[in-house]
């Protein structure tokens, strides 16, 4: 069930004499009205004439009726008088559904109508007001629809379009007008169709000047309110942006990478009992050192020492391609924000291992700085790209001064101001390496409420569709919705000061 007051409405000019009338005043609507915008429901043998509703009073808890009180007695065809009020069934368990109740009026009928603050003010003399129920949906998800924010936001890509759903109650009797308000600020905006009969119509929304200042607003017959109506959908036209990325999944290499370095040595007793294997080579009793690969391929046999471990360590395996990358990225942020990356993927062997030995990358998650492990990683990246993803196999979160344990939740962690991330092998890579890149672009945490500066984090919106959006804190592998706040944080419409 959707309550009244969370409903979203447009009034309009009404031409065929048709429509719906709903003046909802949040100062009498005690508790709210469960109405959905579904389904036809004439609850009179008879047609009304020349009334309007004025408000909507309480709903009876026990009987489950709600109370319309109109501006006069209406008046029944066929003789008769009714009284001032009449009832909605339903549900007041919230089992059933209240219907709209259709109301037959005479063309150009004047109707006072009570606005949000609960004053009655007349709306237009000579014609009939329509309040009608509008609601707007996403075509497919993350398909740049902002259905979080209130009211919804489509992101149109300048010079090009997007579309969403409206659902009102048109039909073959009753046609819904769309039109781009204010007119002042619409230029290159446009809207397709302008006119439907069908109550879920896809519209497609075109733009070519770049800002926020429009919406697609809905009416009745040839005139639609401007500035006024709350159930707009507003309008983000972005500009295209391009950014790289290079991906690199590193692998420990015990030594420098280069041949003959001694690998294994004699123990106590001064006589060397190990066999080289692969390109390592014998040095008589002196050690094994690495052969051609510079990779120590030999275990040191029982009373040897081994000075580096042998072969490749700590080798990740939940990597993608870039081509993947590339293509996911491109569905998130291209389809949402208008922001497009092209990626490229070159790998490393190194010994970042040393502070200490112990198979896992220590890193500082909270300091904004390099830990000696990372800076070992870091100069391996590509100095001609915009940001620097690295894939290890394991990530231990440390504070700056390396006190904290490891935090066997982090799969990632980022330094917005080196412009590079770390991610760990992880379920749903695809969406975690995005996620992540979502921080180097600037955006936070769905829970933080403050930013560093001290400011207000314009895209926390707590409660309903938390958990779908990219920036969630825990991820789920496929929750990839931006809304329109951080779409203005990644590609902002106005350059960053």
């Amino acid at each position: 069930m959707t309550g009244l007051n969370d409903q979203q409405f447009v009034i309009g000019a009404g031409t065929n004499g048709i429509g719906f009338l709903w003046s909802p005043n949040q100062a009498t609507q005690t508790p709210l009205v469960n109405i959905l915008p579904r389904g036809l429901a004439d609850q009179f043998s008879t047609k009304y004439t020349a009334i309007a509703p004025l408000m909507i009073t309480n709903t009876n808890s026990i009987t489950g009726l709600t109370s319309i009180v109109f501006s006069a007695t209406p008046s029944v065809s066929g003789g008769g008088t009714q009284a001032g009020t009449f009832l909605m069934t339903g549900s007041a368990g919230g089992t059933g559904r209240w219907g709209l109740v259709q109301m037959g009026l005479p063309p150009n009928t004047p109707i006072n109508a009570i606005n949000s603050s609960g004053v009655i003010a007349t709306i237009v003399s000579g014609s009939a007001e329509l309040l009608l129920p509008v609601q707007f949906n996403q075509v497919y998800p993350s398909s740049g629809f902002d259905w979080v924010s209130q009211p919804p936001w489509l992101m149109v890509p300048q010079n090009s379009s997007n579309q969403a759903i409206a659902v009102t109650p048109a039909s073959s009797t009753f046609n819904i007008t769309f039109s781009i308000q204010p007119s002042s600020s619409n230029s290159g905006t446009t809207v397709s169709p302008t006119s439907t009969s069908s109550s879920n119509q896809t519209i497609t929304v075109s733009g070519n000047t770049i800002g926020e200042s429009s919406q697609v607003q809905v009416g009745v017959g040839a005139t639609t309110t401007s500035g006024t109506n709350s159930a707009g959908l507003g309008i983000d036209v972005k500009p295209m942006i391009t950014a790289t990325v290079a991906i690199h999944a590193v692998s420990q290499r015990d030594g420098n990478g280069q041949p003959n370095q001694l690998c294994i040595i004699a123990g106590t007793d001064g006589i060397l009992h190990t066999t080289e294997l692969g390109g390592d080579n014998a040095i008589g009793s002196g050690g094994v050192i690495t052969g051609p690969s510079g990779i120590c391929e030999t275990t040191a046999a029982a009373g040897d020492i081994q000075l580096l471990r042998p072969g490749l360590i700590n080798v990740p395996q939940d990597v993608p391609t870039a081509a993947n990358l590339q293509t996911y990225l491109n569905q998130v942020f291209g389809t949402q924000a208008n922001v497009y990356f092209a990626a490229t993927r070159e790998d490393f062997m190194v010994d970042y291992d040393k502070y200490p030995r112990d198979q896992v990358l220590e890193a500082y998650k909270y300091s904004g700085v390099a830990s000696p492990e990372e800076e070992i990683i870091y100069a391996l990246g590509d100095t001609t790209v915009n940001y620097n993803i690295f894939f290890v196999k394991n990530i231990s979160a440390l504070s700056s001064n390396g006190t904290l344990t490891a935090d066997p939740s982090v799969v990632g962690i980022t330094h917005r101001k080196l412009k590079v991330a770390l991610v760990c092998d992880a379920a749903g890579i695809l969406n975690t390496t995005t996620h992540e890149i979502g921080h180097l672009l600037g955006l936070e945490h769905t829970n933080v409420q403050t930013l560093s500066n001290g400011q207000r984090n314009p895209a926390y919106i707590p409660g309903a569709g938390d958990q779908m959006r990219l920036m969630y804190p825990y991820n789920s592998g496929s929750n990839t919705l931006l809304i329109q706040p951080e779409w203005d944080i990644i590609n902002p419409n106005a350059p960053k000061q």
